[in-house]
């Protein structure tokens, strides 16, 4: 499926490159490495900028994949997300997490065929929410922040709304063209649409998502590519449920002209949020495609303008309790 191919690839291609020293992997400034265990047991790494110790804190999660948070770059370290973040936001301290299993990984391919088998097994919503816990959670150890905004694009969009269901320290989540009522919704309306010229579309998704749940914790089995057991924690999750038992305010944004993961997916989230009295604000961006970037602008002008108007949202909403 290219909906999740597209969103890693973002990520990757928005890299910025900085002096550093490329071999040992030091971070230049304002950034250093954090490194915590998290709830499973696990080593994970994560890098964070420097900011005064009340200043928000963001975290900010790509797209499917296992490129890199950081990676060498000619004398240089390119960077992800994180970078067009801090750019807008200069005065928020923000953090992107490694996913675990993804040690060694090059590839920029949204999808997973290509990537560690360890990565195969580590990469589940549930085991990718508590590695991000973990991170913000070492991250706030020292800080006292006005605000805890996780942010996500695509597949991290998805993510960030587990992990505000299970930290109640997030007060603002940002749900950046993602699935917005569980990404079975999103297999099933892409085959729909195609029906005309593939009539077995729809059978096809649904024969698939059975095969899903007969495996769901197989590592080699691969349907859109990903393993059967990444599937299953994202086809069953969903997102407006977790925004519900979380006490974030919510901004939701997306592109009219998004081809990956389709717009009604955002609409069907701020209704189910609005319905229920959370507090949520919808972003429609006309003509915007899955990177939000309008007709004739280029990656990532989209993502910085959008970034750009953050800081004041946040200090301006308060989270739901």
């Amino acid at each position: 499926m290219g909906w999740l191919r597209v969103g890693l690839v973002l990520a990757v291609a928005v890299g910025l490159s900085l002096p550093a020293a490329a071999d040992s992997m030091t971070l230049p400034s304002p950034w250093q490495w954090l490194t915590v265990t998290d709830s499973l047991g696990r080593s994970v790494r994560a890098m964070i900028s420097d900011a005064p110790p009340t200043a928000p804190v963001a975290v900010i999660l790509p797209g499917s994949g296992c490129a890199p948070i950081a990676r060498a770059r000619g004398n240089g370290v390119a960077f992800g997300l994180q970078a067009v973040l801090r750019q807008a936001a200069p005065d928020w301290a923000v953090i992107a997490v490694e996913k675990p299993g993804s040690a060694g990984a090059t590839v920029s391919s949204g999808d997973s065929t290509q990537c560690p088998a360890s990565f195969h097994v580590e990469h589940t919503l549930e085991r990718w929410s508590a590695a991000v816990r973990a991170a913000v959670t070492a991250a706030l150890a020292t800080r006292t922040p006005s605000a805890v905004i996780a942010i996500g694009h695509s597949e991290g969009a998805a993510t960030v709304t587990h992990v505000a269901h299970h930290l109640p320290r997030v007060t603002h989540v940002v749900h950046l063209a993602g699935s917005g009522t569980g990404q079975a919704y999103d297999l099933l309306r892409a085959a729909e649409q195609r029906r005309a010229g593939d009539p077995m579309a729809v059978e096809r998704v649904l024969e698939t998502l059975g095969a899903i749940r007969a495996n769901p914790d197989s590592a080699d089995q691969f349907a859109w590519g990903h393993p059967f057991r990444r599937w299953s924690g994202y086809l069953t999750h969903d997102p407006a449920a977790a925004l519900l038992a979380s006490r974030a305010a919510v901004m939701v944004v997306y592109g009219t002209a998004d081809r990956t993961v389709p717009p009604e997916s955002s609409e069907i989230l701020v209704a189910r949020l609005a319905a229920a009295g959370h507090p949520v604000r919808i972003v429609r961006v006309e003509g915007a495609d899955h990177g939000l970037n309008q007709p004739g602008e280029a990656t990532p002008a989209g993502l910085m303008r959008l970034f750009g108007a953050l800081p004041s949202w946040v200090s301006a909403t308060h989270p739901a309790r």
